[in-house]
């Protein structure tokens, strides 16, 4: 018997295609007020990345944006 497996959860709702991402603060505020965005510096620091936290701010969100994680995260940078 192998005991050596990974589980992953899918998200309940997803969210793709053109301009999606205007929809994120909706989609957000009916789950909590408080938002963590975990990303890479690069991604934290693109255009769409303000419009995606003005969106939050719009629809009253708390939002912190982590942006220390990397491709493919090792243990640590999840520990972290």
């Amino acid at each position: 018997m192998r005991l050596d497996y990974g589980v992953t959860r899918a998200p309940a709702r997803l969210l793709f295609g053109p301009g999606q991402r205007r929809a994120i603060g909706r989609a957000a505020a009916d789950l909590g007020k408080r938002v963590l965005i975990c990303t890479d510096k690069r991604f934290a620091q693109l255009p769409v990345m303000s419009e995606i936290l003005d969106d939050l701010k719009a629809h009253e969100l708390d939002a912190i944006v982590f942006d220390a994680t990397e491709a493919e995260l090792p243990l640590a940078g999840i520990l972290e």
